[in-house]
């Protein structure tokens, strides 16, 4: 086989490198109205490659049969969801919107008198009208973008095709384009390169199959719970408790102030109660499932992969949302992370520090059965008496 002689200068590989940069950023700005619908597809790709893996693997499948099982399987799932729960919860969420009107006006008639703090005067309703005006502000980029995304997703039949086509393929194809891309890097920096996708491959495992996961968990218990204590729009607020799982940081904090908005203005719909008793009732609970849920579920589902700084999360959901409503919401975190993954490599090469390929995000740890109890850090590394009995 013919070897070429020639070598790139320094100063060439420089300016075919910015032109390539410079090609992709125009590709990717021609193309990004389709981009939505190529990340959605691949994420469902993503989603469901394991169960198309265990029926080729472990059932004997055909690739073709496992992929149109497993569509099929998750058409049925999703169309068995929207008839049996689409209607309750429109319902609800139409009451939902029309209480936070009625609480909104009456917050209104209560701001409307002047503060005196200290011989300075507050007037009530400017003071309103500033934080409503900064809540319709903080919240427009993620609801406008987010109605803008999803009424185009459901009243476009060909890009809805569209992405279910291209899902199809990424499924089918997705190992042999990895292999692909991995035979384009450099054999000198090959084993660099699948040691970034493994650490950034698992960073989106444990957060799209264990978030979704922990969402469905947290819906559930959130809307059981509800039903049981006579919370009001159980169902909308079970479904807005999993969502918030995707950024916990703040997630509670949003569910327990409007829960227990909700819950001292309505009162129980069965439990004879005073409101303000059912209020303190449904923040305690929240409290409770709180320390279940940073101390058994999030290590259990996802585990310390995707963990960051709440300050760091909350500006990268701000930015997400300015950038790309509820999709910049829901996949900040795993991009932050993935960034925190490159920018560490790149760090140790330009310091010309010596990285190895440990791993930089933890396992799964095991449950703690007895996580409600402090333990200090002496006791936490030494084995207790069961343990060190043979």
């Amino acid at each position: 086989m013919e070897q070429l002689e020639s070598r790139w200068s320094p100063r060439l590989k420089l300016i075919v490198g910015l032109l390539s940069l410079g090609f992709i950023i125009y590709l990717i700005a021609t193309f990004r109205g389709i981009l939505p619908a190529v990340i959605l597809a691949g994420i469902v790709a993503y989603i469901l490659s394991p169960l198309v893996d265990f029926l080729t693997e472990k059932a004997r499948f055909p690739e073709w049969a496992a992929i149109t099982v497993v569509y099929l399987l998750a058409i049925l799932v999703l169309l068995t969801v929207s008839l049996v729960f689409y209607r309750p919860l429109s319902q609800q969420a139409v009451l939902l919107y029309e209480g936070i009107q009625i609480l909104l006006s009456q917050a209104e008639e209560l701001f409307s008198y002047q503060i005196t703090i200290a011989g300075q005067t507050i007037q009530g309703s400017m003071l309103f009208e500033r934080v409503t005006g900064l809540i319709q502000e903080v919240s427009q980029p993620v609801f406008g973008h987010t109605l803008g995304f999803a009424v185009e997703v459901i009243s476009s039949l060909v890009e809805l095709s569209f992405t279910f086509v291209i899902s199809i393929y990424l499924l089918k194809d997705g190992k042999e384009i990895s292999k692909s891309i991995e035979g384009f890097v450099p054999t000198k920096y090959r084993q660099d390169f699948i040691y970034l996708k493994s650490e950034i491959s698992k960073i989106w495992s444990a957060f799209f199959r264990g978030q979704l996961l922990l969402s469905l968990v947290s819906a559930s218990i959130f809307t059981s719970v509800g039903l049981i204590i006579g919370m009001p729009f159980a169902l909308p607020m079970g479904v807005l408790a999993g969502l918030m799982e995707f950024s916990p940081h703040i997630g509670h904090g949003i569910w327990s102030i409007t829960a227990g908005l909700i819950a001292l203005l309505s009162g129980s719909t069965w439990i004879n109660i005073p409101n303000w008793i059912f209020a303190l009732i449904v923040l305690a609970l929240q409290f409770v499932f709180i320390q279940f849920d940073y101390n058994y579920l999030i290590p259990r589902m996802v585990g310390k992969r995707v963990q960051l700084s709440p300050l760091v999360i909350i500006l990268g959901i701000l930015a997400g949302a300015s950038l790309a409503g509820v999709l910049g919401v829901v996949l900040a975190s795993p991009i932050i992370a993935s960034a925190r993954v490159l920018l560490r490599y790149i760090y140790f090469n330009i310091f010309e520090e010596e990285l190895g390929l440990e791993k930089t995000t933890s396992d799964l740890p095991p449950p703690d059965p007895r996580w409600w109890q402090l333990q200090s850090p002496q006791s936490k590394d030494q084995p207790s008496e069961s343990q060190s009995e043979p």
